[in-house]
């Protein structure tokens, strides 16, 4: 029994490679996080792997605000590209002509001047976060989509969705929330929680998620999703998760454990400002990894970011 914990995390391991080797026929971005300051003094840091087949000397790159680009990058400046080889570079956040560019959502291209070889959202906010320190935003609109690899194989995307809020209350409805569709409300404060029920009994809903909570935290679970008697426990509460859609810093990680189990069967990762990032689930001789692929979001400016890929 001691030694599952060690396959699950090999079989994890794996799982992120087979996801990763999917994408290989193209290059790959990253930056080094998804949402940035608008007029701050932390630049863009962007990361190229070509995954491709020897690339000609015209690789370049851009700056893109919706489809008009605000920065083009010399012709030919990245070079040409062996497979596997990286490029790293900066951005100030400026446009063609020197300014800052204002708060929006902005793709960064890389392209050999007949088609794009990578691309990627990211998101310049006025406080560099996008809902805020909320670990779940809800906001009507509000959308992740996750890909999604298993010991089967890699499989369709899933999203989650805040589909729309109660007329009466502070209730929104998600679709493929913990695997069900159903209403969820946070609660604020300096321990905040998000329930799970129904808007008209707000007396009987089930704490869900409880954040800010100190490592090691465990409260007992009463949700549909999960075996009667699991266990939430509080396992990271500064951890990195890489994402395609990037890498999210000072994530708190919070996993079920079944009754008369030893292992995690589901581990939830959250960034503040995003929401979900990362979610696995492990069930008869099956893992299952779902990875942040985009999310779309209405941020505290009131204006909508999408971060991640296409």
């Amino acid at each position: 029994m001691k030694a599952i914990p060690c396959k699950v995390l090999t079989v994890i391991s794996i799982l992120i490679g087979a996801a990763a080797r999917s994408e290989a026929h193209q290059s790959s971005l990253s930056t080094d996080k998804p949402v940035y300051t608008v007029g701050g003094i932390d630049p863009v840091e962007i990361t190229l792997v070509h995954n491709g087949l020897p690339s000609s000397a015209s690789l370049s790159w851009s700056i893109k605000f919706g489809s008009r680009t605000v920065l083009k990058a010399p012709k030919g400046i990245l070079g040409p590209l062996a497979p596997g080889e990286k490029r790293t570079w900066k951005w100030n956040k400026k446009n063609s002509f020197g300014k800052s560019v204002k708060s929006g959502t902005y793709t960064v291209v890389v392209s050999d001047g007949s088609q794009i070889n990578a691309a990627l959202m990211i998101a310049l906010t006025p406080s560099g976060r996008i809902a805020g320190a909320s670990w779940f935003p809800l906001m009507a609109g509000n959308r992740w989509t996750y890909d999604h690899a298993s010991s089967d194989g890699l499989g369709p995307q899933q999203s989650m969705k805040v589909l729309t809020k109660n007329i009466d209350s502070d209730w929104y409805l998600v679709e493929n929330l913990a695997g069900i569709y159903g209403w969820a409300h946070m609660a604020g404060g300096a321990l905040p929680i998000l329930y799970a029920g129904s808007p008209a009994s707000f007396a009987t809903a089930h704490p869900l998620f409880r954040f800010e909570q100190p490592l090691k935290y465990a409260y007992p679970l009463s949700f549909p999703a999960f075996p009667p008697g699991s266990i939430m426990r509080v396992k990271a509460v500064n951890q990195s998760v890489v994402t395609p859609a990037g890498t999210f810093h000072g994530c708190y990680r919070l996993d079920v454990q079944p009754p008369g189990s030893l292992w995690a069967t589901m581990k939830f990762y959250f960034a503040p400002g995003i929401g979900l990032v990362q979610y696995e689930r492990f069930q008869t001789f099956e893992f299952v990894i779902h990875r942040l692929h985009q999310a779309t979001l209405r941020g505290t400016d009131g204006v909508w970011y999408t971060i991640g890929r296409n």
